[in-house]
């Protein structure tokens, strides 16, 4: 379901004004539970425990004993987009023209794509639903071209009319906030098993990890707001019972990437040399000023054991990783006629 809402008015000078609501809603949306999943905890449960040692395998407890995976297919989920956009737009006039589009909008889903899997036990709001892969909440973007004044206008002769006239400048800026990194990875030394089944674990948040953000190469989000969940036990005997384990508490989007800053520059030379045909010279830049755009972070929380106070062991964790290009040039001739 697709709605919007404009008004569009002219304020002179060639140039038109546009603000608009924007809103998409998707309904019934096609996901995959997997339906024979073992229940938390279900592996620490003695009735599930081999008598040589160590676990069962699943398949032997499952709700759909001696069966694998089965992903029952349901039309049950949702997501929706709303956006304010702006624009304003300002027409070729006396050589120059430029447009500033400016869109805040929130992107929100279950799953981002066709069929994904969605928890079995979890409540899908809280374990599912929030920020979609695409949620760039600031959107801001510069288009302009400018012929540049023609110098034999001030200094008319051979050199300036042959060189220093006939110039252009053209560009794209833009300032887009980081997209959402999704959920903190866990890893344990120990390899432990927290949950015994279910829809596995997330770590355990004691805080916003981004709300005191150090924002720094090395620590883009707090660290310290994550904890290990805690471990269950695999009963020993019939009677002594279970441990059961933590899932964790943490959403399905724990932290954003850095937003990105960049400038795509190109400049023009025209040389006219037969009647209406010109020769152009052209100089483009991607990442003009080469500004690092960071787009991977390391988001796995290691930790020794999956114990109450366990302390994270990678020194790396948090550290932004990865970057888009850096500049590129290229230089290109082109005759129009």
């Amino acid at each position: 379901q697709n709605m919007s809402l404009g008004v569009q008015q002219k304020i002179g000078w060639g140039t038109v004004f546009d603000l608009a609501y924007v809103g998409t809603f998707g309904r019934h949306l096609s996901n995959y539970t997997p339906i024979n999943e073992v229940p938390y905890n279900a592996e620490f449960l003695w009735q599930n425990q081999s008598p040589a040692g160590g676990t069962l395998p699943d398949n032997f407890f499952r709700p759909y004993p001696g069966f694998g995976t089965i992903n029952m297919q349901y039309f049950n989920l949702t997501s929706n987009y709303n956006a304010l956009q702006t624009k304003v737009t300002h027409r070729f006039n006396r050589g120059l023209e430029f447009g500033v589009a400016y869109t805040w909008g929130r992107a929100m889903d279950y799953t981002d794509s066709y069929n994904g899997t969605v928890a079995m036990y979890q409540n899908l709001r809280a374990w599912n639903y929030g920020p979609s892969g695409w949620d760039i909440r600031n959107n801001l973007v510069v288009n302009y071209l400018w012929n540049l004044p023609k110098v034999s206008h001030a200094w008319n002769n051979f050199f300036t009319r042959a060189v220093l006239d006939n110039w252009q400048i053209s560009g794209i800026a833009s300032r887009v906030s980081g997209a959402p990194g999704g959920t903190i990875a866990l890893k344990f030394s120990n390899s432990a098993n927290v949950t015994g089944g279910g829809d596995g674990a997330r770590p355990r948040l004691t805080c916003d990890p981004m709300s005191s953000a150090p924002r720094t190469f090395a620590h883009w989000f707090n660290p310290g707001c994550v904890s290990s969940p805690i471990a269950g036990k695999a009963a020993t005997s019939a009677t002594s019972g279970y441990t059961p384990g933590d899932p964790g508490n943490a959403p399905k989007v724990n932290y954003y990437l850095p937003a990105d800053l960049n400038f795509d520059t190109a400049l023009f030379k025209n040389i006219p040399f037969y009647r209406e045909a010109t020769l152009q010279l052209r100089v483009e830049t991607y990442n003009t000023f080469n500004h690092p755009e960071f787009n991977g972070l390391n988001g796995t929380a290691t930790f020794g054991t999956a114990t109450s106070g366990a302390a994270e062991t990678d020194a790396t964790f948090g550290q932004l990783t990865s970057t888009l290009n850096p500049r590129l040039m290229q230089l290109a001739l082109r005759i129009n006629f």
